[in-house]
């Protein structure tokens, strides 16, 4: 089955799990430096590192505690948005922000 397809298998994911795990962590030592990152058994690292897929919670987790969202696009085989739209996104969020603040700042009567 070609990986550019929707259909993610667990052997398609277990491969870009592997590859995303090698890019993160090169060179030796890589399952204790990923177990100890992910709070994992290093015995199930090695297995990551051979391409067997992890469960969704772990890939969700491993995202969170590696502060590394964008390797959620890459496990997905989906392009992650550039630059400028995270940072256009990000001055809405902030835009968005600020209005709320005057809306509570309104509400409490401080401003």
């Amino acid at each position: 089955m070609d990986e550019s397809t929707h259909a993610l298998t667990a052997e398609v994911l277990g491969r870009r799990w592997a590859a995303a795990l090698r890019r993160r962590f090169p060179g030796p030592g890589a399952a204790k430096r990923i177990a100890e990152a992910l709070g994992a058994d290093p015995r199930t690292v090695e297995g990551w590192l051979e391409g067997r897929a992890a469960y969704p919670h772990v890939l969700f987790g491993a995202a969170v505690r590696l502060r590394d969202p964008l390797m959620l696009f890459e496990l997905a085989g989906i392009e992650p948005p550039g630059e400028a739209a995270i940072a256009a996104n990000l001055e809405r969020m902030r835009a968005d922000l600020d209005q709320l603040g005057g809306r509570i700042r309104m509400m409490r009567g401080d401003g």
